[in-house]
This record gives structure tokens, sequence and C-alpha cells, in this order.
């Protein structure tokens, strides 16, 4: 199995839910602002949507299984069963399979097994001498514009509003070797109030996917289907390195990109403006907005 495969998937799941979400005639859970309505109000930045399922999930080869079944790191008197699963897209049924609102699994994908756990140890003895969990995440971690706080401003919210799970999708990295945590977060990220899509190394974060309700226009490619001809949601894509000067994650790039392959991408950084080539322009149906194709294509002089 390859890591590589987590990612997208978890992008896919949660396209679903938000494709629920925005075309579900039933529910009409968007406002005419593009904010995700639960119970007459809409869902803000930090705060949970209960309309989602989250999910937190630790890939490794044998040695975060060792750990857990030898009580390293797991929490409580009960260890996790772990199953056998043949091949990514069954891993991906039994997780689907399990999903409460929030839950944590562990996938050996070496061996091929798979465990549900509650929790895990969120102090395991192992992490290397000097860790820091918040120069593992950027100042717009949890707020879409925190990169305008302070520094202090930044670090006093990062510690008082960071959830568990994410805290754990920090550390469990940097205490186990080759072990990477991905997780579909619940907290509402941007007005839209959908979770992002994280993934975390030894490193710290090193990529995350949100959606972002957008007025459209000529810099806005691979618009999903939105509310009106005038608005849409995109998908956009961010990856991250550790700065060696600093020894905190700096951004690398921000794309705006096509969630069901998010190597067809198009940056969103000022220093690398828009360039027009035709690789840019995908196939969405059913869901680009009707004409924007069209729109974008007549941009770009295609």
């Amino acid at each position: 199995m390859d890591k590589a495969d987590i990612f997208p998937w978890l992008v896919e799941y949660n396209l679903r839910t938000l494709d629920r979400l925005v075309h579900d005639s039933h529910t009409n859970r968007l406002d005419g602002e593009g904010r995700i309505i639960f119970q007459r109000q809409p869902i803000k930045e930090m705060h949970e949507n209960e309309l989602c399922k989250g999910f937190l999930l630790f890939v490794n080869g044998e040695s975060l299984r060792t750990g857990i079944t030898e009580g390293q790191v797991k929490i409580g008197d009960r260890a996790p069963v772990f199953e056998p699963f043949d091949g990514i897209s069954d891993l991906f049924r039994i997780i689907e399979s399990q999903l409460s609102k929030d839950g944590c699994y562990v996938a050996d994908l070496v061996n091929e097994y798979v465990a549900r756990t509650p929790e895990l140890n969120n102090a395991p003895v192992s992490l290397p001498p000097g860790f820091t969990l918040l120069d593992k995440i950027p100042a717009d971690f949890l707020v879409y514009n925190g990169n305008s706080l302070s520094q202090e401003a930044v670090d006093d919210l990062h510690h008082v509003e960071l959830g568990g799970k994410t805290r754990q999708a920090i550390r469990i990295p940097c205490a186990f070797p080759n072990t990477d945590a991905y997780q579909v977060k619940r907290t509402g990220y941007t007005p839209l109030g959908m979770g992002k899509v994280t993934h975390f190394t030894n490193k710290g974060l090193t990529e995350e996917l949100f959606f972002q309700y957008v007025q459209m226009g000529f810099d806005v490619p691979y618009a999903l289907e939105g509310i009106n001809e005038d608005h849409g949601i995109i998908a956009v894509h961010r990856t991250y390195e550790m700065n060696p000067e600093t020894g905190r994650v700096r951004k690398t790039g921000e794309y705006a990109v096509d969630p069901r392959s998010i190597t067809d991408r198009v940056s969103l950084l000022p220093e690398a403006p828009l360039k027009r080539t035709p690789h840019i322009i995908p196939v969405l149906t059913p869901f680009l907005l009707p004409g924007v194709r069209d729109q974008v294509a007549a941009g770009y002089g295609l």
C-alpha cells in the first residue's frame, strides 16, 4: 500500500460531505452568503460542524501497532482490536462503516491491520527532547486570517483552542518513526464552515485542503457548483515544510485545485501569478458552475 493514496481519499470523502450539504434539497444547508447553516445559525470558525463526521487516522508500519498493544500509547485497560484489511479500498470501507461523530484509527500498512480506538496517549514517552507542539502548525491553522495576528496572539489562541485529536495528530508522528497522521476535522474553517483535511509527519503539518466560498472571477479556476452564477466554492490545497532557521513550519505552496485530482492546480500565491496554460481546465462535471468552464477558458485565451 502507498501512503500517497491516503490524503486524496480523505479529500474525496470531505468532498462527498460538502456535495451532500450543498445539493440536498431537503436540508438547504447553505445560505445566500455561502455559509453552512445548522439550527438556523451559520457555523463559525473554530466551532464544531455537527453535520459532518470527522476522524483521525494514523498510518505506520508495525511500530505504532506494537506500541499500542504494549501499552505505550493506548489509554485505558482495553487494547484496541486490530483486524485485517485487503488493500486500500478495503481499509476505507472499514473506516467508513465504523464512523461515528469522531473517531481515531491506527493502520499498519505493512501487514495490513487496522483498529479503532477512542483515543491515544497525548504525551507519549518517546517524544524527542525539546519537542514544541505549536511550532508544528502555521499561524492561520485555526482561523483563516491568523497571519494578521501577532505571534504571541497566535500561540495563545492555539494553546487554548487546539483540540485533543489535533494535538495527537501532531505528537504521535514525532514519537513513532515513519508515522503519518491524517485528519478530517469537524471544526469550521473559513466562513463556509466546513472542516479541513490535514496531514502531519514528524516535521509538523505537511499539507492541508479546505473548501472556500468565493466571488467568481478570472482568478478562480476549479470552481465547484455553488449558489448562483456569481459565486462558487473552491478547494484550496496548501503545502508546508519545516523552516530550519526558525524551527517552525512555513508555507511552500497554496493552490486552487481539482479536489478529485489535487495535482491539477493553479497557484494562489502572489509571487506565482496565474498562468494562461490549457492544462488548468479540468473536467469536473457535474461540479462546475454553469458557464464557468467557458468563462475561465475565455479568460485564459483557450
